[in-house]
């Protein structure tokens, strides 16, 4: 099988479309398909100009495993002919590359974060739309696929469209966690945001310093003396992986209400949802043998392997329950990485990604 996946790659432009591109490429060559990365010159990802930059071509760009091709491809090129398509874009710029893609590949398919919502009538209409234009719709929650089957009355060939196709991620990257160290928590800045992101977490910190002495934060993106022990920028997967996630012995996740994503909020009996929220870090961290912590509107519950490994609170003021969370996870270190980490490989392997879809082709 022939299988072409549009999207971009970690060692030109860091971000999660450019792993979920590496992970899906490498789960495809790694059962002997013949896979090509199509990366789309643009102005937002200037493929070529990038290459240049860093003084190398397509053959030096990593593999990370299996091998498999990659082509830089410009608007009206043609791009060939393939039984499978993979869009794995959710940039704008990209969207000129979708007919011609469309018409490349025999089935086309794309995996999407959190589509619906529960509004009934809002997701017969998003869940239409979108099967207009894929062939198979993936969606990455369970959640997503049980509303997507309760409109099976309503638009039958959308909802048979449809699959369950959780995230995969690498299992190979990650260490086997120590409880050699300090305490080590992670916080990831939202984009064009501030400091009341994560004004919930500062006491709960100072609590926890005060109780245990050293506790280190990692910010990524974020540098705050008040709360961080150290900063990271943008990085390649590879290197996110073993600087930020490895450490850690729990992901705190912001208050979202604060990011860019509370755009987008829908309301729905009274609670908040948000379409297009998926952190790939609350299941990077549980293979990395780390527990999570956010607010149960973010926090889908089947993102987490239990109660132990993951604290779904309901109240930003209510920081006794993020502080006692964090405590039994630092008092039950070996037992909480352990659980995390068996269930995010049992449930979102590669493999575990790539198998629906192959079984629904």
């Amino acid at each position: 099988m022939r299988v072409a996946i549009l999207g971009h790659h970690p060692d030109l432009f860091a971000g999660f479309n450019s792993l979920m591109t590496a992970n899906l490429a490498n789960g495809f060559a790694s059962i002997g398909y013949d896979v090509t990365v199509l990366l789309p010159d643009t102005e937002s990802h200037p493929q070529l100009e990038k290459l240049a930059s860093l003084g190398i071509s397509t053959d030096n760009l990593d593999r990370f495993g299996p091998h498999f091709s990659i082509r830089i491809i410009e608007r009206n090129e043609n791009i060939g002919s393939y039984d499978l398509g993979v869009w794995q874009s959710y940039f704008s710029n990209d969207e000129a590359f979708f007919d011609p893609f469309r018409r490349a590949c025999r089935v086309i398919v794309k995996n999407f974060p959190r589509l619906l919502t529960g509004d009934f009538v809002r997701d017969i209409k998003t869940l239409s739309g979108t099967a207009n234009r894929f062939d198979i719709v993936g969606l990455a929650l369970k959640s997503d696929k049980m509303l997507a089957n309760a409109m099976i009355e309503n638009i039958p060939d959308a909802v048979g469209r449809s699959i369950y196709m959780p995230r995969g991620f690498r299992e190979d990257w990650f260490k086997n966690p120590s409880a050699e160290c300090a305490p080590v928590f992670g916080i990831e800045k939202g984009v064009d945001t501030d400091n009341k992101e994560y004004a919930h977490l500062v006491p709960v910190i100072n609590r926890l310093r005060n109780e245990f002495g050293q506790i280190d934060v990692i910010g990524a993106r974020l540098n705050d003396p008040i709360i961080t022990t150290s900063t990271l920028g943008l990085l390649p997967a590879r290197a996110f992986y073993q600087r930020f996630l490895n450490p850690l012995w729990a992901y705190l996740m912001i208050d979202v209400n604060r990011s860019r994503q509370s755009m987008n909020a829908v309301i729905v009996e009274g609670k908040k949802v948000y379409p297009g929220l998926y952190e790939n870090q609350v299941v990077e961290a549980q293979l990395a043998g780390a527990a999570v912590v956010g607010h149960e509107d973010a926090l889908p519950a089947e993102l987490t392997a239990s109660n132990r490994t993951g604290l779904r609170f309901t109240d930003f003021n209510d920081t006794t329950a993020i502080f006692d969370f964090l405590v039994s996870v630092i008092e039950n270190r070996a037992s909480v990485a352990e659980e995390a980490k068996v269930w995010a490989r049992a449930n979102h392997s590669v493999e575990n990604m790539i198998r629906p879809l192959l079984a629904a082709l």
